[in-house]
Parts: structure tokens; sequence; C-alpha cells
């Protein structure tokens, strides 16, 4: 965070009605910037389900960019592969409730997958590949030991 308050109050005043808390009530980008930095705060849950990550954590700003319905998405829930960051998944949520809500439905996809899938179209309910996910890593048979 900047140290600068003329600095400061410029980037308030900016992005003014841009970030929101945890309960959904607006923030100051001032504000935004010192609970990011609280990862006990950002992180609402992080499941390890096999060789996978669930994450749903605050984002703290509108996920659905002005286009979705109010109130803004500000919480999302992801799944990632191991220690890196390539996504499998993307939901978002404008509440908590409805992130946790997300989040159980992402463990409880992946615990049911059967990963000798081969066809995307097989990959269970509540896990559409998001934006990043390349589909042959997440069709791919595991490997078995002979």
């Amino acid at each position: 965070m900047t140290h600068n308050p003329e600095l400061t109050a410029y980037l308030d005043e900016v992005f003014a009605g841009t970030y929101f808390d945890r309960a959904g009530n607006p923030i100051t980008w001032s504000r935004y910037s010192e609970l990011w930095q609280n990862t006990e705060y950002r992180v609402v849950r992080r499941t390890p389900v096999g060789e996978f990550n669930v994450i749903t954590a605050w984002l703290g700003s509108d996920r659905g960019f002005g286009y979705d319905e109010v109130p803004p998405k500000i919480f999302g829930t992801i799944v990632q592969a191991g220690d890196g960051f390539d996504d499998r998944t993307e939901t978002f949520a404008a509440n908590e409730a409805d992130a946790i809500t997300n989040h159980e439905n992402a463990v409880a996809a992946l615990g049911a997958w059967d990963r000798s899938t081969t066809e995307v179209s097989e990959i269970p309910k509540g896990l559409t590949p998001g934006p990043r996910a390349r589909a042959s890593e997440l069709t791919q048979p595991k490997p078995t030991r002979a």
C-alpha cells in the first residue's frame, strides 16, 4: 500500500464503488489494499482433494465486471492442480454463503470424478473447465503402475 496520502486519496476517489468487504459493503481502495494483505481475511476455504486444491477466496471486486446482475460477485472458487496455478474451474458468488456452497460443490464433484475419463463432457457437474484450463490436462488418464 502506498504511503503517499495524496495518491491514496486519489485512488480512493477513482475506484469509489469498485471494492467491497466480505459483507458486500463498499470500501475504499486503501481499505481493500489493507484487507487483501490479510490471508486469513482473504481465504474463505482451502480443501485438498487428491492432487487438486479447491480454494475459495474473497476477491473484493466485482467479477461480473458490471455485466451481471447486482449484487457484485466478490468471491471466487477455483480448482488448482497441485502446486500450480493453472485453474480448472472458476465460479463466482455475491456472498460468502453462496461461495461456500460453490466450494463444497467443487469438493464433492472432484471426490466423485473418475479421473480415467477421457472426454471433457464427462467431467462432473460443477467442474466446468475455466478459461485457462487445458482440456488435455483435465482429461488425461492417471498413470497406472504396472
